[in-house]
């Protein structure tokens, strides 16, 4: 019972967090029209994989700053 009131408790929490932290560049992700498929065998005729390589990387790089930069904020 304790553990799964931890599970509960550290969900809300780090839901919270996330939102806080991250939730503005998922919500560019999904209303972006820029392609970050990878997969060769996914890619819509026409795409060009080392551009959404590119794209991918960039959200990565900016999702891993704003993670490292809210550290103080991570919950406990």
């Amino acid at each position: 019972m304790s553990s799964k009131a931890v599970d509960v408790y550290m969900k809300l929490v780090g839901l919270q967090y996330l939102h806080e932290t991250i939730g503005g560049v998922i919500k560019e992700i999904i209303t972006s029209k820029k392609s970050i498929e990878v997969d060769p065998t996914r890619l819509d005729k026409g795409e060009d994989i080392k551009k959404n390589w590119k794209n991918a990387k960039a959200i990565v790089s900016e999702v891993l700053a704003l993670i490292f930069k809210s550290h103080e904020k991570v919950p406990l």
